[in-house]
C-alpha cells in the first residue's frame, strides 16, 4: 500500500501541471453542467414504459431495456446506465460527466505521450481542452444526459482500450480480450465498427510485419460475436425498416445519396463554428511539409486546391475528395515516420464516420463526436512530435503564452453562456411553482433562451403542444395535460 501512494506521490509530481489544469478545468465543468437542464429526450426516458410513472428502482430501469430492445433501441446496456441516472434528475450526471471529460483528455495525453519523446505538458493538456471548448455544434450533445453516455461516456471507454493496446498489447489473458472485445462490440454501434476494424487492421499489419499469422487474433475475432446483440435485436430490424423510400434505394443509389452528405457533415468548411476540421487539415499540412518530399509536397497542393474547389464550386462530393486526400496524407507522413499502427487508430475512426452510408440515420452526424476526439488527440501529437512547441525554452514560454490566451477565453464564454442558460432554467423553476401556486390557471409562460444559444444545449425552447415529448414534460413537473406553455423572452439577465 505504501508503494502505491508513493508512486502515485511521484507521478503527481512528474505531471503536476497536467492535474492542476484538469481540476481547475472540472471545477469549471461541474459548474457549467449544474446550469443545464434535461433535454427532452431524457425527460422520455425518465418514466417506466414511456407511461405516466417514473422510474424508481433499478428492476424497472432493466424492464424498459428489455422492453426497448424489441422495440425501440438495441443499445440495452448504454441505455441502462442513461435510466438509472435519470433516477436522480441530472444530479448524479452533471458530477459524472465532467469526469468521464477529463478521463477522456488524460488518456489522450497518454496516448501523445506513447508516440512521441517530445511533450510539452501545458500546452498539450490547454490544447486538448481548447479543442474541445472549440467543438461548437457538439455541445448539445455532451450537455445532454442521454446523448454524453451515448458518445462522451462510450467513446472514453473505447479510448481506455486503444491506450492498453498500444501501452501493453493484447494481454496474455485470452478470456479477457475477448471480453473486452465483445463488450465493446455489443454496447454501441460507433465501438462495434471502430473495434472490428481496430482488430481486423492490426491482425493484417501484424501479419505483414512479422512475415507470420499470430493465431491469437482468431480467439479475438470470437469477440465480435459480441456486436450480435446489436445485429439481431428486434428493435435494430424495425428501425432500419422504418423509412421505405430509403429501403427502396439499391446500394449504389444508398451509396451516391450519402456519402457527399456524411462527407460534408464530418469536414463542413462553410460552417463558421466548424473549427476542428481547420485545424485538422493545418496540422496534416505540417506533416507533409515534414516530409519534404515531391508526394507530400503533391498532396499539399492537391488539398489546398481541394479546399478551394468546395469554396467556389460548391458540390459537396469534393468534401469526400478532400476526406479521401486529407487521409491519404496523414497515412503517407504516418508511413514515412514508420508509424502504421496510427494508421489503423485513424481508419478506424473513419470506418465509424463512414459506417452510416448504409443506414436510413446517414444524415445524423452525431458519431462524428469520435472523429473530432481523434482530430485533438493528433493536433496534440503533431505539435509535440514535429517539435512545434518544444526544443527550446524560448519557444515552450511562447507557445505557452499563446495557447493560454485562447483556451482562457473560451473558457470565459463557456462559464458566461451556460451562467444564461442555467438563470433561464431556474427561472422556468419558478414560473412552474408560480403556475402551479395559481391553480394551473392559464397559459404557462416560460422564460425563453435566446436561440443563439441553439447549439449549447438540445431543444432549448422546447417542448411544446406539437412536440413529442410534451407529455413528458409535464408529467415530470406535475403539470395538467392540457397547459399551454409559451416562451417569452425575459429581462436581460
Amino acid at each position: 500500500m505504501k508503494k502505491i501512494f508513493e508512486n502515485i506521490k511521484n507521478n503527481f509530481k512528474k505531471n503536476k501541471v497536467i492535474y492542476i489544469v484538469c481540476f481547475i478545468f472540472f471545477l469549471i465543468m461541474l459548474y457549467t453542467h449544474f446550469n443545464t437542464f434535461l433535454a427532452n429526450d431524457d425527460l422520455s426516458y425518465s418514466f417506466l414504459y414511456r407511461g405516466n410513472d417514473r422510474i424508481k428502482s433499478l428492476g424497472q430501469v432493466l424492464m424498459h431495456q428489455l422492453a426497448d430492445y424489441k422495440e425501440i433501441n438495441a443499445r440495452i446496456f448504454v441505455h441502462c446506465i442513461v435510466q438509472f441516472l435519470l433516477i436522480f434528475g441530472k444530479n448524479l450526471w452533471a458530477i459524472l460527466n465532467p469526469i468521464m471529460i477529463i478521463v477522456t483528455f488524460i488518456l489522450i495525453i497518454k496516448l501523445v505521450k506513447l508516440q512521441t519523446s517530445n511533450f510539452n505538458k501545458l500546452v498539450s493538456i490547454l490544447g486538448i481542452i481548447t479543442c474541445f471548448l472549440l467543438m461548437f455544434n457538439y455541445k448539445e450533445y455532451i450537455y445532454w444526459v442521454a446523448g454524453s453516455i451515448n458518445y462522451v461516456w462510450v467513446l472514453t471507454l473505447l479510448l481506455l482500450f486503444v491506450y492498453l493496446y498500444f501501452r501493453y498489447g493484447f494481454s496474455k489473458y485470452k478470456i479477457v480480450n475477448i471480453l473486452g472485445i465483445a463488450i465493446l462490440c455489443a454496447i454501441h454501434e460507433c465501438t462495434m465498427v471502430f473495434t472490428i476494424v481496430f482488430i481486423i487492421g492490426n491482425f493484417i499489419y501484424d501479419w505483414l510485419k512479422n512475415k507470420k499469422i499470430n493465431s491469437n487474433y482468431f480467439f479475438y475475432f470470437i469477440g465480435f460475436l459480441g456486436s450480435l446483440v446489436l445485429l439481431l435485436a428486434p428493435s435494430s430490424h424495425i428501425r432500419m425498416a422504418s423509412d421505405e423510400m430509403w429501403n427502396n434505394l439499391n446500394l449504389f443509389q444508398k451509396l451516391w445519396t450519402a456519402i457527399p452528405v456524411v462527407s460534408k457533415n464530418l469536414f463542413n468548411l462553410t460552417d463558421i463554428k466548424n473549427v476542428l476540421p481547420y485545424i485538422f487539415i493545418i496540422t496534416i499540412l505540417i506533416s507533409l511539409f515534414n516530409v519534404k518530399s515531391k508526394c507530400s509536397y503533391f498532396l499539399m497542393i492537391s488539398i489546398i486546391m481541394n479546399m478551394l474547389l468546395i469554396y467556389i464550386l460548391k458540390n459537396d462530393w469534393f468534401y469526400f475528395s478532400l476526406v479521401l486526400l486529407l487521409a491519404i496524407g496523414e497515412y503517407y507522413s504516418f508511413y514515412k515516420n514508420k508509424r502504421i499502427d496510427l494508421c489503423i487508430f485513424s481508419l478506424a475512426m473513419y470506418a465509424v464516420i463512414y459506417s452510416n452510408v448504409l443506414t436510413p440515420l446517414y444524415y445524423a452526424a452525431r458519431p462524428n463526436y469520435y472523429f473530432y476526439i481523434y482530430i485533438i488527440f493528433y493536433t496534440v501529437y503533431v505539435i509535440n512530435d514535429k517539435k512545434i512547441v518544444v526544443g527550446g525554452l524560448k519557444r515552450e514560454y511562447i507557445a505557452n503564452f499563446l495557447i493560454t490566451i485562447p483556451c482562457c477565453l473560451l473558457l470565459i464564454n463557456e462559464i458566461y453562456v451556460y451562467t444564461i442558460i442555467g438563470n433561464c432554467h431556474r427561472k422556468r423553476l419558478e414560473q412552474i411553482e408560480n403556475y402551479k401556486h395559481n391553480n394551473n390557471e392559464g397559459t404557462l409562460i416560460l422564460e425563453e433562451i435566446p436561440q443563439k444559444y441553439n447549439h449549447y444545449h438540445m431543444d432549448i425552447n422546447n417542448p411544446t403542444k406539437d412536440w413529442f415529448t410534451y407529455r413528458y414534460f409535464v408529467n415530470y413537473y406535475g403539470l395538467p395535460q392540457d397547459v399551454e406553455i409559451v416562451y417569452k423572452q425575459g429581462e436581460k439577465i
